[in-house]
């Protein structure tokens, strides 16, 4: 076990400020949440939004908003090297997942492969930006439009950002976002809607208005737990949590059996001044992406996904490492040391044990290839210039062929 400073692979802090502003939500509830539904409505240009207790929960919710909408569809494509809480919430949704193989060398969808998937039983089709690298949401709504097919443009990762003058979150139909720890920015748990169309906006209100709020027990268990991430987020002492197996920070963890709750006040109040947190969480984040792009890419056996020339906004940085050996040896010394590399999502979606009996094993072989070779590397605000040139090194060292290495 590890004992020291230890870098978390990806944190947004929660400060204490933050804590106080909470205790003080649950005096003026429906108040704190008026004003951060005010705040998003503002950001994103949009008419309403909706709050929900997860990210997960309002993807699942706007499913179920579209299944009634649109009987007899049941099919949702999303990619098939995704964050295990997508099909996990299309799964929650009672949908069926069909996953689309991606571009070689891309964190997206293949266009190519994306037409003969689409049918009449294609609800939607969902588009992440994976770790924030942004996808190419606008070419496939305008493929999608053809068909009569929505897109939910999956945001959870890049709440605040904008890209090439556009907010993500709002090239879809519908946008969703999370506030999850280690997100742009965290309130323990937390999930945001958005769409322009009012049809569906009018069915996201009658679908939120159906589910419980928070319990006030469950509104002080929320507290509790964002009073231990502005303790034990810091590197510190994240030691101490990352040891305790029954936490299992790290894994990742397939699981439709979540709850669906509106947000609460709770979170509400964690959230004061998030766009003033994100413009600083963000610019960390891209000075750090940039350090390691600068002294890491002319490695030829690791290689950085591609962008234009505008540095995205990254919650972990990915990068491909060519050589399978390398990225073992590089996670375990960095598990050793405490920095923070990680391997990601462990398998493409039809790898998961739960969706067996679904999914056809091995029908994507770039989105299996590429969950085998992915590597993320921190870029989050707690990063310290001694911290990247560790992390620099560490790659230097276990590239270097005569030096000897062992797992035991």
């Amino acid at each position: 076990m590890r004992i020291g400073r230890t870098l978390p692979p990806a944190a947004a802090p929660i400060y204490l400020k933050d804590i106080f502003c909470a205790i003080k939500s649950l005096l003026h509830s429906r108040r704190e949440l008026e004003r951060f539904k005010s705040e998003i409505k503002n950001c994103f240009h949009v008419p309403d939004c909706f709050l929900f207790s997860s990210g997960k929960a309002a993807l699942a919710l706007a499913l179920l908003a579209l299944k009634q909408l649109t009987p007899g569809k049941d099919e949702v494509i999303v990619p098939a090297y995704v964050c295990y809480s997508v099909p996990s919430a299309v799964v929650r949704a009672g949908l069926k997942v069909v996953p689309c193989d991606l571009k070689p060398n891309s964190l997206e969808m293949n266009q190519d492969i994306l037409p003969s998937l689409l049918s009449q039983a294609t609800l939607c089709v969902i588009v992440p930006h994976l770790f924030g690298l942004p996808a190419a949401v606008s070419e496939i709504r305008k493929l999608c439009r053809e068909k009569r097919i929505l897109v939910l443009e999956d945001a959870a990762q890049t709440i605040g950002i904008k890209y090439n003058g556009k907010m993500l979150g709002t090239q879809g139909d519908i946008g969703f976002f999370s506030l999850g720890r280690g997100k742009s920015f965290s309130t323990v748990e937390g999930g945001i809607l958005i769409t322009n169309e009012t049809p569906i906006a009018r069915l996201f209100q009658q679908k939120l208005s159906e589910i419980d709020s928070y319990t006030f027990v469950e509104k002080v268990v929320l507290l509790i737990k964002a009073i231990l991430i502005w303790i034990f987020s810091r590197p510190s002492l994240y030691w101490l949590p990352k040891a305790l197996p029954f936490l299992k920070l790290g894994d990742t963890i397939y699981d439709p059996d979540f709850p669906l709750k509106k947000m609460s006040s709770i979170q509400a109040g964690l959230a004061r001044n998030w766009m003033e947190k994100v413009q600083g969480f963000n610019a960390k984040r891209v000075q750090n992406a940039l350090l390691y792009k600068e002294r890491i890419q002319a490695r030829a056996s690791v290689s950085f996904f591609p962008t234009d020339n505008e540095m995205p906004v990254c919650l972990r940085l990915p990068l491909f490492a060519g050589k399978l050996e390398e990225k073992a040896k590089i996670v375990y010394e960095s598990q050793k040391k405490g920095l923070g590399v990680m391997f990601t999502y462990p398998d493409s979606i039809d790898g998961i044990p739960q969706l067996g009996n679904i999914l056809a094993p091995g029908a994507y072989p770039e989105a299996k290839r590429l969950s085998q070779h992915i590597l993320t590397l921190p870029v989050h605000p707690f990063m310290t210039k001694q911290d990247i040139d560790k992390v620099v090194n560490l790659f230097e060292v276990c590239g270097t062929k005569n030096v000897p290495w062992k797992t035991d």
